[in-house]
């Protein structure tokens, strides 16, 4: 009869054992960091010992790169980024609900990779139909939904086997595929047939089709169900479907060739990328009418939000950048390079990625001039750069597993200039930092070297480093230095 809070919040499927000596159960979610776990009993209460602590969360961009075959994966903290190799052009990315697991289409090999965004690794490889384009994964995680271009259909993957267990036939060049916020219905986008596929999720079968506007690529759906919006590619508009009646009940005019869109946490705004404008569109969605037009990279493609609706990430095809937005000033505020013609986004919490650590820099020691070569050695540093006392070093190399880096020293001042790392697990500084030296002058002749006691003499001192310098003669100023 044992019931367990933490942080004040019920677990849930609590089970004790017949002894009552054992119980098991599932977290509430809960905010980063310890959490007192409460157990209460018919004959009282007491506290686990410890607590329970919640891990970090990271929240992350997963960017399928279609040019070079791979994700970045982008630290929205820092915006630094790691790279993963995947199929042949990969054209879509999705994450689970609960960012476990991300699912990437590949267009070239028509395969669906996916990655375990713990490891960010490619774990499984599963085969879908011919030109695979857009995915999709369901609220519980448990199906995901992966266009096929070619072959006008849908694959659907059983999540806990990757394997195929149905294939819903759709309209021509399928691209686009959104699921409903219950999982019942999937929307997808037939770009060849200028529609949109309605399927029941629970039959795998197509149960309406909606005449869109010409050439119809990304798809959304409203956070409560209520509606679908589709970008026209062809016709430079977005169409605004009514889940009910799936009917077209609004047309809304955005920039050319829009290609992806995508609908705010809040259900209050829409994001449209207008490929030919290098543009995103911004629709107030109670006036279905654009209130705002944000320049982007070129060739914008997809876009997706942020888990808290604070930012918008644009993937610009023509740059092999991310457009970072502020929705609450509609400005770019970053530009994040990342691999070759970059497709779709998707922006989730995952978990967070081990820290970089760094045990040693060799050598510790330099002249202010700067320019000498150093090594740190530690660990987690792929991605990484390194400042000496806020000054950015150059050449940076790490080499492949991320446990050395090579530089160059910046100019600095003498005396002990603290060293950080910034990769993209976060930040960490060097033990004992680096200390510049100051470089003393030199002198290789003075002219003449002899003159009267009286002084007056002009004279001439060549060495070097010796801007900015005095000079004494017994201890006595010279004058008219130059």
């Amino acid at each position: 009869g044992a019931s367990v809070t933490f942080n004040g919040v019920a677990a849930t499927s609590i089970v004790v054992n017949g002894g009552g000596t054992s119980l098991t159960g599932t977290t509430p979610a809960g905010s980063s960091g310890n959490a007192p776990v409460i157990i209460t009993t018919p004959t009282g209460t007491t506290n686990v010992p410890g607590g329970y602590t919640y891990a970090v969360r990271l929240v992350a961009a997963y960017v399928a790169n279609s040019g070079s075959n791979s994700v970045s994966v982008v630290n929205t903290t820092n915006n630094k980024t790691f790279t993963i190799p995947v199929g042949g052009s990969p054209r879509s990315v999705a994450l689970n609900p609960n960012g476990t697991l991300a699912y990437v289409t590949n267009f070239g090999t028509s395969t669906v990779s996916v990655i375990n965004t713990a490891s960010n690794a490619v774990t499984a490889t599963v085969s879908v139909g011919s030109g695979a384009y857009a995915v999709a994964v369901n609220p519980n995680g448990a199906r995901v939904y992966a266009t096929s271009f070619s072959l006008n259909s849908v694959s659907v993957i059983n999540t806990s086997t990757n394997t195929v267990t149905s294939t819903v036939a759709v309209g021509s060049n399928p691209r686009g595929v959104a699921v409903s916020p219950d999982g019942t219905k999937v929307y997808v986008t037939n770009s060849g047939a200028s529609s949109v596929s309605v399927i029941n999720t629970s039959t795998n079968t197509v149960t309406s089709t909606v005449a869109v506007g010409s050439n119809p690529r990304g798809v959304a759906v409203s956070p409560d169900g209520t509606k679908v919006y589709v970008a026209n590619s062809g016709a430079s508009s977005v169409s605004v479907i009514n889940t009910s009646t799936n009917t077209v009940t609004s047309t809304v005019a955005v920039g050319s060739s829009p290609l992806g869109v995508a609908v705010s946490p809040d259900g209050t705004k829409v994001y449209v990328a207008n490929s030919g404008a290098s543009s995103v569109s911004v629709i107030n969605t109670s006036t279905n009418t654009v209130t705002s037009t944000i320049s982007v990279g070129s060739s914008p493609d997809s876009v997706a939000t942020s888990p808290d609706g604070s930012g918008v990430y644009v993937t610009n095809s023509g740059a092999s950048s991310v457009s970072v937005i502020n929705t609450s000033t509609n400005t770019v505020t970053s530009t994040i390079s990342v691999g070759s013609s970059p497709e779709g986004v998707t922006v989730s919490a995952v978990p967070s990625p081990p820290l970089p650590t760094a045990s040693i820099i060799s050598p510790n020691t330099g002249n202010t001039a700067g320019g000498t070569a150093f090594t740190i050695t530690g660990t987690s540093l792929t991605g990484a750069s390194v400042t000496f006392n806020g000054v950015a070093a150059t050449s940076i190399v790490v080499n492949g597993g991320g446990t050395s880096l090579t530089g160059t020293t910046p100019a600095g001042t003498a005396g002990n200039a603290p060293v950080i790392i910034t990769a993209f697990g976060g930040t960490v500084a060097v033990p004992g930092g680096y200390t510049y030296t100051a470089v003393e002058p030199t002198v290789s002749f003075l002219s003449p070297n002899t003159g009267p006691a009286t002084g007056g003499t002009a004279f001439t001192l060549v060495g070097t480093r010796l801007t900015g310098a005095s000079v004494t003669f017994n201890g006595v100023a010279a004058t008219s230095i130059v």
